[in-house]
């Protein structure tokens, strides 16, 4: 009599699960490389959560985000909400859901906002989701309150296109609406292309004096700074991680 092999419930629908969750990792995979091969998908950060195979698809990233990422890592609250603002492809969005904070990715560009987006499918995420939203003064005032803010690189770039008036009301509004926490970094003179330098020479040739002052003027009691870390792959030069504390 031949064997009967008989499938227990239970494992029947983990195979169904792990199915679905393939087919839609396939399924991402697809649309990121159409984003890539319309649009290109930038050399910033990783794409989190990919597959060796799949990482060998796409353009490798520029962006130190692990030593960043070390810092940030070991100065959570163990539960709460985050907002990641200016999150590009959703990389720290996705390390803040990963520790179990329910997280928020807010990013203006179209094509970063689609590669996160089908970075959710991929690693199938229950508590990052994204919001594309071009910052201003304005909108600014509409975004939700959380625990943890957390606003990596993009400071100068609302001084240079914004002026430095409505990037202090941008950061403002950031301020008032983070409960407990926020983890900052600009460019800085020296470290930055053309373009942004001759906007920031405001904050003098001691920017981490400059910043620790204005974090406090934005209202946080307290202002740490986490670490002095290189900008990216291709610019050894320095920037400083702030911790800025309720």
């Amino acid at each position: 009599m031949d064997d009967i092999v008989v499938t227990s419930p239970d494992r029947a629908e983990n195979t169904e699960v792990a199915e679905k969750a393939a087919a839609y990792r396939r399924l991402a995979r697809d649309g990121l490389a159409v984003v890539d091969r319309v649009h290109g998908i930038r050399r910033y950060q990783p794409l989190y959560g990919l597959t060796d195979e799949d990482r060998a698809l796409f353009p490798a990233p520029k962006r130190l985000v692990d030593e960043r990422w070390e810092h940030i890592g070991a100065n959570l609250p163990p539960v709460g909400s985050a907002m990641d603002v200016g999150c590009q492809h959703g990389w720290f969005t996705f390390k803040l859901a990963e520790r179990g904070l329910h997280t928020i990715g807010v990013e203006g560009s179209l094509r970063a906002f689609q590669v996160a987006q089908w970075l959710t499918l991929y690693n199938q995420s229950d508590r990052a989701s994204f919001q594309r939203l071009y910052v201003d003064a304005e909108t600014a005032q509409h975004l939700p309150a959380v625990d943890v803010v957390v606003c990596m690189a993009i400071f100068h770039h609302w001084v240079r296109l914004q002026g430095l008036d409505d990037a202090t009301r941008i950061m403002q509004a950031l301020a008032d609406r983070c409960r407990d926490r926020m983890f900052f970094e600009t460019g800085q003179v020296g470290d930055t292309d053309t373009l942004d330098r001759s906007s920031i020479g405001f904050m003098g040739r001691r920017p981490r004096r400059w910043i620790k002052r204005f974090l406090k003027d934005l209202g946080f009691r307290k202002v740490v700074h986490l670490a002095t870390l290189s900008r990216s792959t291709d610019n050894r030069r320095t920037r400083h991680l702030m911790l800025a504390l309720r």
